[in-house]
């Protein structure tokens, strides 16, 4: 199973758990090691930003890989299994789930993709399990949020040729020869 979390650059190769230590979540309450991660780089980057106002007031940033191994016990949680106004609430902890240290991981839907059908999911990784020490980092990418433009009135896209920016970005001019011959 392959795992991502965003972090800062400087606390990128960090794996003991701390934020749960430090910070109560929607599964966790303060005191307990957890790691929070996801399936998706995607979905780790969303969950990120509907936290934070700014991302150009965030440290730097790395999204952290993790490899971990297939016989490692996991609990999923599925949508069924949640109360109607799960996504509502604050927190939904799983305190007994940490406490038992019965799975290494459990596997939580997100409030953001909250689709059943949908492989997106939020990971926890409970740092007092013995297997804890089997995951392993197997990258550390800096990683930075694409600054977002306002959308463009209908009428200013009108006579528009998305070839034509397509070639402005392009890295190569083979690219954009690529990009204008099959975005037409």
């Amino acid at each position: 199973m392959r795992l991502w979390r965003l972090s800062s650059l400087r606390h990128a190769c960090d794996f003991d758990g701390g934020y749960g230590l430090a910070n109560s979540g929607r599964w966790n309450t303060t005191g307990r090691p957890v790691t929070y991660c996801s399936t998706v780089p995607s979905l780790t980057a969303l969950e990120k930003r509907v936290h934070v106002t700014d991302t150009n007031l965030l440290p730097p940033q790395a999204m952290v890989e993790y490899a971990v191994p297939d016989d490692v016990p996991v609990h999923n949680v599925s949508f069924g299994q949640l109360p109607n106004d799960w996504a509502l609430r604050e927190t939904h902890t799983q305190t007994a789930w940490l406490d038992e240290r019965t799975e290494l991981i459990l596997v939580v839907p997100s409030v953001i993709i909250s689709i059943a059908s949908a492989p997106d999911r939020n990971v926890l990784i409970n740092h007092r399990h013995s297997d804890s020490t089997k995951i392993t980092i197997t990258a550390v990418t800096p990683f930075t949020f694409a600054s977002v433009r306002g959308r463009v009135p209908r009428e200013q896209l009108r006579g528009w040729d998305p070839a034509s920016t397509v070639t402005e970005s392009a890295s190569t001019p083979d690219e954009a020869e690529w990009w204008h011959k099959n975005s037409q």
